[in-house]
């Protein structure tokens, strides 16, 4: 059975297929063979071997996928027999829809019905709707802090104030906050062992 094995190493969450008798034996397998990786899961695997995907005793039978070819519109790489695997655009008669990218390096795309097919001009349109929304909440904040300056400097030292239905509060407020740079400075291996890594995905349209 294989099996796919998920799991962080070096700061970087990724996965790996392995062939084993059952999931406990998989795990004992790979937590040998890395012992300074965090095991999150261990899943059977039911899928496509992918060319470059990470594998380790491969099962007969198993053979990898047609070559594959690099998205025009992403720069990923995606099956040519199945082009609704890209990394990041599903291309399908010049078409794109969203798909999801698993951390180690299988292709998975969304199945939500919600998700819908558009050609590049109505995607270049909906990056220009979405810089002008964009545009406009950054002057609605602009604004809006504008006119909270006004109302400050209205009350001085007053900590509350009624303005018609309006109650305006403005107080001193004390919280503890941690410094983690002097934790850090007095103490580095406890701020090291305290200290998680997270990865995410940067979304912007420049």
């Amino acid at each position: 059975m294989l099996y796919e094995i998920s799991f962080k190493k070096n700061g970087v969450c990724q996965a790996r297929l392995m062939e084993a008798p059952d999931k406990e034996t998989a795990a004992a397998y790979f937590t040998e063979e890395e012992p300074t990786a965090t095991l999150y899961g261990v899943s059977s695997y039911e899928g496509t071997i992918r060319p470059g995907m990470p594998l380790d005793h491969v099962p007969e039978g198993w053979k990898p996928a047609p070559a594959v070819q690099a998205c025009p519109i992403c720069g990923m790489p995606y099956d040519a027999s199945n082009p609704a695997e890209c990394g990041t655009c599903i291309l399908d008669e010049n078409k794109i829809r969203c798909c999801e990218i698993c951390d180690g390096g299988t292709y998975t795309t969304r199945d939500d019905e919600d998700v819908t097919g558009c050609t590049l001009s109505e995607l270049e349109a909906k990056c220009h709707e979405l810089r002008e929304l964009q545009r406009l909440i950054e002057e609605a904040q602009a604004e809006a802090e504008t006119i909270k300056d006004e109302i400050k400097a209205h009350m001085g030292e007053r900590e509350e104030l009624f303005a018609g239905e309006y109650k305006i509060t403005w107080k001193h407020v004390t919280s503890a906050r941690l410094d983690g740079k002097a934790l850090k400075a007095a103490l580095p291996e406890v701020a090291e062992r305290f200290t998680r890594e997270t990865t995410t995905r940067r979304f912007s349209v420049a």
